[in-house]
């Protein structure tokens, strides 16, 4: 599921999103460059090796910031106290 690819993103770790069925899904990875993708058993296989080139490995990790930065926007549990801040100035603004 996306939210268990977030995680493994999060703790900086690679991601392959697999999709073997006919069907297009759409997902929040889709067309990113924060992950490997492969849509058949030639490509998992492909896309499981490349993981040993050091260089694909720094692009994903770049990729995978700015993709997180861009999803989640920051890992520092303070989401609620965004929200209740962003409330207050709305509230304000009434």
């Amino acid at each position: 599921t996306s939210s268990a690819g977030l995680g493994v993103l999060a703790l900086g770790k690679p991601l392959v999103v697999v999709n073997l069925s006919e069907q297009r899904s759409r997902n929040i990875y889709a067309g990113g460059k924060a992950v490997l993708s492969a849509s058949s058993s030639k490509e998992v296989k492909d896309a499981v090796n490349s993981l040993e080139d050091k260089k694909i490995l720094k692009d994903l990790e770049g990729n995978t910031k700015e993709f997180l930065k861009e999803t989640i926007y920051s890992l520092d549990g303070k989401a609620s106290l965004r929200v209740v801040d962003l409330i207050k100035n709305l509230i304000r603004k009434v």
